[in-house]
């Protein structure tokens, strides 16, 4: 049996704010945006809140004709009166006066990106793949019928599986599967002594019922990024979200022998966060494997151990019976760094900035 992590990156759309852009600054709006959110929550609009509001929503164009970054959804009622002849003003006094919100504007991901990414995985044809930053459960299923599956018809999946997290922006973790999903359980509610989600998508668990009655707990994460926010508070988030996975792990031994970690962990494995996930529990990194072969970095073309932040985490019972594993690069537009496909010639058609870490395991 094959079983990998991918970060595929949004299947068909994906935010402007998270693209390559030079115009736009993703750090920058994805702070605001979050601000934004934050701010129309309040239940009273003092005339600081209401000014705060008016200068993000100037500042990013929100009620231009065609705004690049950021939308305003109104369903009741308006929060900002913008007349022709006269600035911007709020007149509503909190938010049990309107309905409505602010969301990130997409755009298309191109076909070659998307029909890449599709190669990727049918090079390695893993039997069960945890789908990291993917829009929603009904994008992996069309995505499977109409690129995967009508392309690559060796590479189907008959079981697949999304619970929406707690990202606005669309990215989520998902599984498919040959072997039947008989259970998930989700973590979407756990909140960290902030009252903030503790997980930024979910730290969702994957039952998968396996040949002579074992069974498989796979637990998917995509841990808080270090691109946006301060790097104190990241690091402290990440750190959280590792401690609990660690407790969540435990408990899944419990249950059965054969335990996956996997996903998209955004940290270096000497980090204090992953010291915390491994902390009283032993998972095996993939990597660390004798069996493992060829580079360690997942992460763009670098071979630096700052890029290695996708994991196969494994209990030992599963540690014990890897064949082999390796990270596939050929979807990274990185021609220095390795094989890219002949014909990925630009960045914008790449399938990922990551690789798809694979493992062999003999069940």
């Amino acid at each position: 049996m094959r079983i990998a992590t991918f970060n595929m990156e949004n299947l068909f759309s994906r935010p402007n704010a998270m693209s390559d852009d030079p115009d736009i600054d993703s750090s920058d709006v994805l702070k605001d945006f979050q601000k934004l959110n934050m701010l129309i929550q309040y239940k009273t609009y003092t005339v600081a809140v209401k000014e705060e509001l008016l200068a993000l929503i100037d500042k990013h164009g929100v009620k231009a004709p065609r705004p690049k970054t950021i939308r305003l959804h109104e369903v009741r009622e308006k929060l900002v009166v913008a007349p022709q002849n006269g600035a911007m003003r709020i007149d509503i006094d909190g938010r049990d006066d309107w309905v409505g919100w602010f969301d990130l504007i997409r755009r298309d991901v191109s076909w070659k990106a998307t029909y890449n990414t599709a190669r990727v995985i049918d090079l390695i044809r893993p039997d069960i793949l945890l789908a990291v930053e993917v829009e929603d459960r009904l994008a992996m299923q069309r995505f499977h019928d109409q690129v995967l599956a009508s392309n690559f018809p060796e590479s189907s999946y008959p079981f697949n599986v999304l619970i929406d997290g707690n990202d606005e922006r669309g990215i989520d973790i998902g599984l498919y599967s040959r072997y039947p999903i008989v259970s998930v359980r989700t973590h979407i509610d756990e909140r960290d002594e902030s009252g903030s989600p503790l997980f930024s998508r979910d730290c969702p668990e994957f039952e998968i019922a396996l040949r002579g009655g074992r069974t498989l707990i796979v637990l998917g994460n995509h841990f808080k990024s270090k691109g946006y926010g301060q790097p104190a508070a990241t690091a402290a988030k990440r750190l959280r979200q590792a401690r609990r996975v660690c407790d969540l792990a435990r408990d899944a031994i419990e249950r059965s022998d054969l335990v996956l970690v996997a996903g998209d962990l955004n940290d270096t494995p000497d980090s204090p966060p992953l010291k915390a996930l491994r902390n009283g529990i032993e998972l095996k990194d993939i990597s660390a494997h004798p069996k493992y072969e060829g580079r360690v970095p997942t992460y763009g073309g670098s071979q630096s151990l700052n890029n290695k932040i996708d994991y196969l985490l494994m209990s030992p019972a599963l540690y014990d019976t890897v064949s082999r594993g390796a990270v596939e690069i050929s979807g990274v537009y990185a021609p220095i760094a390795g094989a890219p496909f002949p014909d990925l010639s630009r960045k914008q058609d790449q399938a990922s900035d990551h690789g798809l870490l694979w493992a062999d395991v003999d069940l």
